[in-house]
């Protein structure tokens, strides 16, 4: 820079935020050098810090004419120009920069800002990523890095990235907002209400802050908490869209469809271009069979966000659930073309192929699901070989129970191959399994499966791709686990003292409602009653966890006793023996389904609309449940279709 010492005052006075007395000295400067570059580059400079987005491109153009070739003058232009909107341009001027200087921190770091608002988030990923390799300390690069990778749907990743920010810096609010958005999106609430909690108390009014760690609380299912929390902010602000947003999924969640659907269409006034209002909106109604409603909102959202990789899975699942799967699964291929690491695109394709027959792909695709992510740094997620003998293979179990019980059926296939086999469960199920002999060892995954040298650990869900599973694979049947003798005898005795045989097991209900990816299962009480009113039989409640009143409900649309044996789902050893008693079981998908397949029984399964992916898209027996019969759930939400046909074949 020039050794003028009159551009060093007006440089200090810059420098020191005095922006009126920098710019008179720089208006003096080039009173008497108009040709002055640094003076126009300066002055250029100070103009965009005020916003004056027209002057300051023309006084540091002025400047490039004259010193054509200055990285500074060309990265400046490019941040003037990217704030304009002219993005294409901003990105020639950063690329030119860094064609001069390729270390050139502040370049890189705007060019991958200007990649970020074209919306190409590998090349942001990666401009982010070069400059926090090139300086550790630049939190705004890393921080940028981490979001993309969130954006891409790489979120363990990214959390990842920002979980090691934060042990670094602790006292950083950005790293710890970014981080619990990026862990509520993981379904990792509780974690991400402890980086918010610790960012508050730092900075008590942030409104950023307040309404992550709403939402967060919302997925948490701490409603009330979460109303209060909202009530706060939108006090303070009526009309602060985030706070908006998060009532409209609180609403959401609750099951009040019109409050809702009233709040999004609110935020869209507000803001036309609010996409996620749009594809939330259309969320929300899909999951309520208003499907041409559902694609109209969702079709808004991605007119504003074309290629938004979330927005585009959402468009996939309302395909799907209107009865379109062919062209879900174009959507979800094309949106995988652009953004292959994607996990939430990944599994959600997983669960469709898996639903329509599509073994193969869909357990490749499978290994996307939720949770599993956390532990893929030590979990072998590739082929196995045809010849294990001699290995040691530790299979883990992840998901629920009834997902381990479901997926054990393929350790026979490892047998086969000649592997010894640990295996590493849910402590609550170890005593059956080792009467099961599913393994030649069995202990409790909390207590930390074996590993190290000689040992491959695999997650027990990861099995049908690790052996090879194909389209058109007949699939292994279930598990058998022999029952423990004295509780036969004494379920025996419990059912023959409650009356006469047939003896019917019922669920209503299973998983949690309101979560955006849980697998929540409900028959209307009542509904369910009525179809079996009449029938012969002693009817026995197996519903986990009923509310107050359900039971007497239940039985007084029956028209006969509905004798409660719920607590038994606390006692697995007890259910085993009880499920395998019953004559038959109607039920909503749930535990006991697997516990009753593994005594070789099969059920009368009534399938929410749209199903999961063990009772197949459509069909009245799916192949992983073989002699189980299914009743589906219309896809505008009618049950009695379902519930006739039921009723008629117990009669």
């Amino acid at each position: 820079m020039s050794p003028d010492p009159t551009l060093d005052e007006a440089v200090g006075l810059h420098q020191s935020s005095r922006l009126d007395e920098a710019e008179t000295l720089y208006g003096r400067i080039l009173e008497g050098n108009p040709g002055n570059p640094d003076a126009l580059h300066l002055l250029g400079v100070l103009h965009l810090q005020r916003g004056a987005l027209d002057d300051a491109k023309s006084l540091i153009t002025r400047a490039l004419e004259i010193n054509p070739d200055h990285p500074f003058y060309l990265c400046n232009l490019g941040i003037a120009m990217l704030e304009s909107g002219a993005i294409d341009d901003a990105i020639a001027r950063f690329t030119k920069a860094l064609s001069i200087d390729p270390s050139y921190l502040d370049a890189r770091y705007n060019l991958g800002n200007a990649k970020m608002a074209q919306g190409d988030m590998a090349g942001a990923a990666e401009e982010f990523s070069r400059v926090a390799n090139m300086e550790p300390a630049h939190l705004p690069a890393a921080n940028n890095h981490a979001l993309c990778l969130a954006e891409m749907g790489r979120l363990t990743e990214a959390a990842k990235l920002l979980d090691d920010i934060v042990t670094r810096v602790p006292q950083d609010l950005q790293t710890r907002t970014n981080l619990g958005k990026i862990l509520q999106q993981l379904q990792r609430a509780d974690e991400a209400l402890v980086h918010y909690d610790t960012a508050l108390a730092a900075a008590p009014d942030n409104l950023a802050l307040r309404n992550g760690r709403a939402a967060a609380l919302i997925e948490a299912n701490r409603f009330d908490d979460a109303a209060a929390a909202i009530e706060a902010v939108l006090t303070a602000r009526p009309d602060d869209q985030d706070a908006l947003l998060n009532l409209a999924n609180l609403q959401a969640k609750a099951g009040e469809l019109s409050a809702a659907t009233e709040t999004f269409r609110k935020i869209t006034e507000l803001n036309p271009g609010h996409a996620g209002a749009w594809s939330n909106l259309g969320s929300l109604l899909w999951r309520h069979y208003r499907y041409d409603e559902a694609l109209d909102a969702i079709r808004r959202a991605l007119a504003i966000r074309p290629d938004h990789p979330d927005t585009l899975d959402n468009y996939a699942l309302a395909l799907a659930a209107s009865g379109q799967p062919d062209e879900a699964k174009v959507v979800l291929d094309g949106a995988l073309e652009e953004n292959p690491d994607h996990e939430g695109l990944t599994f959600d394709r997983a669960l469709l192929a898996l639903a329509r027959g599509a073994f193969g792909s869909g357990a490749s695709d499978y290994r996307a699901r939720p949770g599993i992510q956390q532990r893929a740094g030590y979990l072998f997620r590739d082929r196995l070989p045809a010849d294990l003998t001699g290995q040691t293979i530790v299979v883990e179990a992840d998901q629920g129970l009834g997902d381990e019980l479901f997926f054990l059926r393929f350790m026979s296939q490892l047998k086969a191959r000649g592997a010894r086999i640990h295996y590493a469960g849910d402590r609550r199920l170890i005593p059956m399994l080792q009467r099961a002999s599913v393994a030649d060892s069995v202990t409790a995954l909390s207590d930390g499966p074996p590993r190290g040298d000689g040992t491959t650990n695999i997650a027990v869900g990861d099995l049908p791709y690790a052996l090879g599973m194909a389209d058109g694979d007949t699939l292994p049947p279930s598990i058998l686990i022999p029952p423990l003798a004295e509780r036969v005898n004494e379920l025996q005795q419990t059912l023959d003292s409650l009356g006469l045989p047939p003896h019917v097991g019922v669920t209503w209900r299973a998983g949690t409602a309101g979560k955006r990816d849980a697998i929540f299962k409900q028959v209307p009480l009542e509904e369910f009653a009525n179809a079996l009113r009449g029938l012969s039989g002693t009817f026995i409640a197996l519903q986990r966890l009923p509310e107050d009143g359900e039971i007497e409900r239940f039985s007084q649309s029956l028209g006969a006793p509905l004798h409660d044996l719920t607590a038994l789902n606390d006692d697995f050893d007890s259910m085993l023996a009880l499920t395998g008693l019953l004559d038959s079981y109607i039920c909503v998908s749930n535990t006991n389904v697997h516990l009753r397949a593994t005594q070789g029984r099969a059920c009368h399964v009534l399938v929410p609309h749209p199903p999961e992916f063990r009772w197949m898209y459509d069909g009245d027996e799916s192949p992983w449940f073989p002699g189980s019969q299914i009743y589906r759930q219309g896809r505008d939400g009618d049950w009695s279709p379902a519930l006739g046909a039921l009723r008629s074949d117990f009669r």
